[in-house]
C-alpha cells in the first residue's frame, strides 16, 4: 500500500515502474517508443517528478500491468444493463441559466 506525502507516493510509483521496466529488460527509450511517450517523460515518472495520467496508463499497459490502473477506477455498484434500462445515458452536463442555476433536462 502506498503511504506518505504526495511526493513520496510519486516516488514509490516511479520506483515500481522502473523495477518493472528493468525486469522486462527495456531501456527507457524502448519503453517510451512502445508507450507512445517521450523518454524524458518515462524518466520524470520513474524519478517521481510526475507525468500525465495518459502517460501513466500507457506505461502500465506497455509493462503488462493495466490492472494497476483498473484498481484505481471506481467499481460499478449497479448492474450496467439495469442502469441502461432504467436511466437514459447522459451525453453531457446540464445547461445552466444566466443566473447559474441548473435547468433540469428530462
Amino acid at each position: 500500500m502506498l503511504r506518505g506525502s504526495r511526493d513520496e507516493i510519486l516516488k514509490q510509483v516511479g520506483d515500481g515502474l522502473r523495477m518493472r521496466r528493468l525486469f522486462l529488460n527495456m531501456t527507457r527509450e524502448v519503453a517510451a517508443e512502445r508507450s507512445g511517450i517521450s523518454a524524458s517523460t518515462v524518466k520524470n515518472i520513474e524519478n517521481g517528478n510526475g507525468g500525465s495520467i495518459w502517460a501513466l496508463v500507457s506505461l502500465c499497459r506497455t509493462y503488462g500491468h493495466a490492472n494497476w490502473v483498473y484498481e484505481l477506477a471506481p467499481e460499478e455498484h449497479i448492474d450496467h444493463h439495469i442502469a441502461q434500462i432504467t436511466h437514459k445515458e447522459r451525453k453531457r452536463a446540464s445547461r445552466t441559466t444566466r443566473k447559474g442555476s441548473e435547468v433540469p433536462r428530462v
